[in-house]
């Protein structure tokens, strides 16, 4: 993450997180994008009681990236 970027974003506080995350048809993550969508599918599989909701994310992820 660019400091401009890092620097214009640290007005929100720390009830936001903004990763940059770009998806090619490889399925490659920076590692901290990684444990975002990670973290992201557990809280939402802890939400909604679906233990896949993890891997659903991931899917759908991937399925947007390879339709562009």
């Amino acid at each position: 993450m660019s400091a401009e970027f890092g620097n214009s974003m640290a007005a929100h506080g720390p009830r936001y997180i903004f990763e940059p995350i770009a998806v090619k048809t490889l399925r490659v993550f920076n590692a901290s994008a990684g444990h975002l969508l990670a973290d992201l599918g557990r809280r939402i599989s802890i939400n909604t009681g679906e233990a896949r909701e993890t891997s659903y994310l991931f899917q759908r992820i991937f399925c947007f990236g390879a339709a562009l």
